[in-house]
């Protein structure tokens, strides 16, 4: 019974290729179209993507099944100012219901990349609400909406500075 509790643990690893082959077809609506918006490019081919400009990726493994991906991208630039880094997350239906376990969790991750980018940048859709209201409450300044990407939807920036980040 014990093994059961602990296989049904959400955990963090590093991404690799298959894990985006794994959860292209089961992300989020919402997701699809964030890209869709943004890059023309479909769920496979945005996640490679985003794996493949990313300094470090990692995989969300819940069940058995990767539930979403993430990383940062961008120049890492340890010590000199004006590096920025580009964060990105793109998930499947299932990450809501280990919201909490995995709330505890990314704070770390934002802090770890804030020690090797004075900035973090990017662009969400703005009808992707699950995501605006997850990086509002990483601290994340939200601007508002603009038109952005191949269909000018609406999207809003978002960013965070080392030095107006409180731990």
């Amino acid at each position: 019974m014990q093994n059961e509790a602990k296989a049904s643990k959400p955990y963090v690893r590093l991404a690799t290729r298959k894990d985006t082959f794994e959860l292209a077809p089961r992300l989020r609506q919402e997701d699809v179209e964030e890209v869709f918006h943004s890059s023309g490019m479909p769920p496979e081919l945005a996640l490679r993507f985003s794996l493949a400009v990313s300094n470090i990726a990692y995989a969300v493994v819940w069940r058995g099944q990767v539930i979403a991906l993430f990383g940062i991208a961008g120049q890492l630039t340890w010590g000199e100012e004006g590096a920025t880094g580009f964060p990105w997350m793109l998930a499947s239906e299932e990450l809501p219901l280990i919201r909490k376990s995995f709330l505890r969790e990314c704070r770390g991750y934002v802090e770890g990349w804030l020690e090797a980018h004075d900035e973090l940048e990017g662009y969400a859709w703005a009808e992707n609400q699950v995501h605006i209201q997850w990086l509002r409450w990483l601290g994340f300044t939200i601007d508002p909406p603009v038109p952005f990407g191949i269909n000018d939807q609406p999207f809003q920036r978002f960013y965070l500075r080392k030095e107006d980040h409180h731990v």
